[in-house]
């Protein structure tokens, strides 16, 4: 019986061998892009990554960051890059995320935004976007660590309770009021002359 059983599979491998060789192929291959690409997304989703592999970034927001509360705190609780810049509610908005970041690889490249001064000089256009995007899923990033139904508004001044609480009840987006908490805001001089 179990030589029959052990002939019936040999018959069946030999005559769809091909076809499992494929199927056994084309999973591995699968496995291995499937691993190589949470590896990349993983990578260039650090702040290593975004900080210093760009030097428009390293010599401008970068040092604003480092110097911002989401860096440097009473708590030590460190804010990446990605917890701000990075959807995470679906992986659709994180794809186009992933895809509209090599798409600055050309400015970075051809256009040689690095170069002192570029980089500044289109840096209010290209805060537009960023702010957009903050519009658009209503400050989602923020909200994922920032959460109204967690806030403490008793610990908070006078003003700050108060505007807590008309921002909860209408579910405001956190950069209609603090834009400008760890990058310098648009509408005032940048200057990356820190201590």
């Amino acid at each position: 019986m179990v030589r029959g059983i052990l002939q019936s599979v040999r018959r069946l491998f030999t005559s769809y061998g091909g076809l499992f060789t494929i199927a056994a192929t084309a999973a591995v291959a699968g496995l291995l892009l499937s691993a190589g690409y949470a590896e990349a997304v993983h990578y260039t989703n650090s702040t290593e990554f975004c900080a210093h592999s760009c030097h428009e970034m390293e010599r401008t927001v970068y040092r604003e960051y480092a110097h911002s509360r989401h860096y440097r705190n009473s708590t030590g609780v460190v804010v990446t890059c990605a917890q701000c810049h990075t959807p995470r509610d679906n992986w659709r908005h994180a794809m186009a995320n992933e895809l509209r970041g090599a798409s600055r690889l050309w400015a970075h490249m051809a256009d040689r935004e690095y170069l002192p001064g570029r980089f500044e000089a289109r840096r209010a256009e290209l805060a537009k976007y960023v702010l957009a995007d903050f519009k658009a899923s209503n400050a989602r990033e923020c909200k994922s660590c920032h959460a109204y139904a967690k806030l403490a508004a008793n610990g908070q001044s006078e003003i700050g309770r108060r505007d807590h609480i008309s921002a909860m009840k209408s579910d405001s987006n956190c950069l209609d009021c603090h834009q400008g908490v760890v990058h310098h805001r648009m509408d005032a001089p940048a200057s990356y002359d820190f201590p």
